[in-house]
């Protein structure tokens, strides 16, 4: 796509592709341990209903591969059935992550949303013989529900829903609904709307 690999070589010959740490003395490495700590402090505070549902990520050091146009590039290959992105905030850092979960495409007349939660490892069984624990299908509800809110905030009764069902996405699998609705349902409030 023209559009895409115009960016990108604008972002390649920019300062923004080089990785640095931009100014941090040092980037603090999480220990399985340490991760596992706060996994188990997380899940205390949703059981003493704190919240309902966090997401806990793990930095994890690796030696440096390249430009980050080149990191994104080898992402958008690898997962190209996946959502990549890359943020760059100068003075803060830079993420480049891949997810299954569409945030919201627009074609053909139609606007489509995805509510992905809950995961398990894949095993060599069919996807639809995986059995979701009450905690999986609990955080798949949550998402749901904020999409059917986002609608209703929007005053768009007219969707379709898909799901929810179970999807692979490389070695794991997730429940995954899609809601559909027709594009001149925002009009000209696509901005607000994402």
């Amino acid at each position: 796509d023209e559009p895409i690999s115009l960016s990108l070589k604008t972002i390649h010959e920019s300062t923004a592709a080089a990785i640095t740490y931009h100014g941090l003395s040092k980037v603090h490495e999480a220990s399985k341990e340490e991760y596992m700590h706060h996994v188990t402090d997380i899940q205390d505070k949703i059981k003493n209903g704190d919240f309902k549902k966090a997401i806990l990520s793990r930095v994890i050091i690796r030696p440096q591969i390249g430009l980050l146009t080149d990191i994104f590039q080898m992402m958008c290959q690898k997962y190209h059935y996946s959502f990549i992105s890359m943020v760059n905030i100068p003075g803060l850092g830079c993420w480049i992550g891949a997810s299954p979960e569409l945030l919201f495409s627009r074609k053909n007349g139609e606007i489509t949303l995805v509510a992905l939660a809950g995961t398990q490892a894949k095993t060599n069984g069919n996807t639809l013989d995986v059995i979701w624990d009450e905690k999986e299908i609990t955080e798949q509800n949550i998402v749901s529900e904020y999409l059917k809110n986002l609608l209703n905030d929007f005053n768009i009764q007219q969707y379709n829903q898909k799901g929810p069902e179970t999807i692979q996405a490389g070695e794991v699998l997730h429940i995954k609904t899609i809601f559909t609705i027709p594009e001149n349902s925002l009009v000209e409030q696509t901005g607000e709307f994402i």
